[in-house]
């Protein structure tokens, strides 16, 4: 009874979320076009600001990635030809 009653609160829940984003939605699509280019701006914004973060941390984790491989290689040839000694 109690899974029933929680699985019913958590739709509700969700239902109520839902509700709310189909009220902003609907707010949005009233807008005209001198108040649509301010929000589409703004999202425009965040969303350039987004990609640069992904760029930036895409090129510092792959120059990571790429620098420990090339340590690896170098102590692996270092023990293949005899420099190193375990």
């Amino acid at each position: 009874m109690n899974e029933i009653s929680r699985e019913i609160k958590t739709r509700q829940d969700m239902a109520s979320n839902l509700q709310s984003q189909i009220q902003d939605m609907d707010q949005i699509a009233s807008l005209k076009k001198p108040e649509v280019e301010p929000v589409r701006k703004l999202f425009r914004e965040e969303i350039d600001k987004e990609i640069k973060m992904q760029r930036r941390y895409s090129f510092r984790d792959t120059f990571l990635i790429s620098f420990i491989f090339f340590i690896l290689g170098v102590i692996v040839t270092e023990i293949i030809t005899g420099g190193l000694k375990f």
